[in-house]
């Protein structure tokens, strides 16, 4: 059985990331790999599973934000209701008329 591995560069490359971001993956524990001495060593269909999985889980998150965003009702905007004035309306004081 022979087991084909990757380097950090082989790595970055296969998952169309930078090296940067390939060893931060590798150290934080997200990346499925090992450090052998001072290198890191990835199997190549451990990283396709990875892959494969964050594909499925980004996916599943999308559709669930896209779901709620559709099922969210739009905000209830508030009415200014203007008063009415009718003829049966007492004037105010700044209304009447000047006495001489």
């Amino acid at each position: 059985m022979s087991i084909n591995t990757l380097n950090i560069d082989q790595t970055a490359e296969f998952l169309k990331v930078s090296v940067s971001m390939a060893y931060d993956l590798a150290n934080s524990g997200v990346l499925p790999g090992a450090k052998i001495g001072a290198k890191w060593v990835f199997i190549e269909t451990e990283l396709a599973t990875y892959l494969s999985n964050e594909v499925a889980n980004q996916q599943r998150k999308r559709a669930e934000r896209a779901d709620h965003e559709s099922s969210t009702p739009e905000p209830v905007r508030p009415v200014k209701i203007k008063k009415q004035q009718t003829k049966e309306s007492i004037p105010s004081i700044s209304e009447l008329p000047a006495i001489p």
